[in-house]
């Protein structure tokens, strides 16, 4: 437990590029707004010098990467403020898109990465998710950033974030310790994300999984907690079998009746356990696991869950009857960590 401490308090990639800067050897960084020395750069121009240099093992040999880091602000190649948000957005595509092809060949010339964060501003897409090598040990990316498809002659009005279908190789990362996707759309990934869970084969399990929304869940009943309300667990005694399902059909979505937004849902996580064939006895490989704007509940920690070391419940949290594990076959006690409010629990004890 001692080394999973650290996901007490939010992730800042800030901290985690200024350690592995120190070894240089190793660490790849594009900041889309600076280059190496610091100096402000138009992203587009950046990135191909970059890419031209990188694909011709001019100065480096991409090879020794094993980190890689996608950092910044899109800065674009000209100022325009005479533009509408729309065109603004429009414009950015067309930049990005013209860059697409040579990050992925980018990417494809580090094939023995391990570690990939990327939150800037270039959007994370299908394609570079596809082009990153299947042995990563650690993922950590922001979903936020939209693109806008191409319709005919014109480009679409509406944003559109990458889709869990498009999200189908994380299943094949078999050896990631960390996963933290950031800013995720008000759609679900929970079917990728525990089978990609699931199908670990990490000696110790995946470390951890951070699942953060980009907006929190907008709820109907009034006797739900909000996370900073949250001061303790009820524990008591026949309280479980009162409760129901709150989802909608085991997609990781809560039930419309009920609101609007992510539920960590029992039956998404078991439907992920049965596929990846781990049987009803197989063990959880994860060891620590953080959310934020999620909706939970109980049923999901009395048995596909109870072998959690640690739960953290952001502040966008919504607690609808999460309660002690009662029926955990586990021996050892899951810390479960809410904003104003920290235990131990374990299965027929009290806190």
């Amino acid at each position: 437990m001692a080394n999973l401490h650290a996901n007490l308090c939010s992730y800042h990639f800030e901290e985690a590029l200024a350690a592995n800067s120190a070894d240089a050897n190793d660490c790849f960084v594009l900041d889309l707004s600076k280059d190496d020395s610091g100096n402000a750069v138009r992203s587009r121009e950046h990135i191909l010098e970059v890419a031209a240099c990188c694909l011709m093992d001019l100065p480096l040999d991409m090879t020794v990467f094993t980190k890689l880091y996608v950092i910044g602000k899109w800065v674009m190649a000209y100022e325009d403020d005479s533009l509408t948000l729309q065109e603004e957005y429009h414009r950015h595509h067309v930049e990005w898109s013209t860059v697409a092809e040579q990050m992925v060949e980018l990417i494809e010339t580090m094939p023995l990465l391990k570690e990939v964060t990327w939150i800037s501003d270039l959007p994370f897409t299908a394609e570079f998710l596809d082009a990153l090598p299947t042995t990563l040990t650690k993922l950590i990316v922001n979903l936020e950033q939209p693109v806008f498809p191409q319709e005919g002659n014109t480009l679409s009005t509406y944003g559109k974030t990458i889709e869990p279908s498009e999200m189908t190789s994380l299943l094949d990362m078999t050896q990631l310790e960390e996963l933290r996707l950031f800013k995720i759309p008000e759609i679900s990934f929970q079917p990728v994300v525990w089978g990609t869970v699931f199908r670990n084969k990490t000696a110790k399990g995946m470390k951890v999984l951070e699942l953060e929304m980009a907006r929190p869940a907008v709820v109907r009943p009034g006797d739900w907690c909000l996370a900073h309300d949250v001061v303790d667990l009820d524990v008591a005694a026949g309280v479980y079998m009162a409760q129901k399902y709150k989802g909608a059909s085991g997609n990781g979505m809560l039930d419309w009746l009920l609101g609007f937004g992510q539920y960590l849902d029992v039956r998404c996580i078991r439907k992920a356990r049965i596929v990846a064939d781990l049987g009803e006895g197989g063990v959880l490989p994860l060891r620590c696991l953080k959310l934020d704007g999620i909706v939970v509940d109980h049923f999901p920690f009395v048995e596909e869950l109870s072998t959690l070391e640690l739960v953290v419940f952001s502040e966008g949290c919504v607690n609808a009857g999460l309660r002690r594990p009662s029926s955990s076959g586990s021996s050892n006690p899951i810390m479960m960590h809410w904003p104003k409010c920290a235990g131990a629990y374990q299965a027929h004890e009290g806190q």
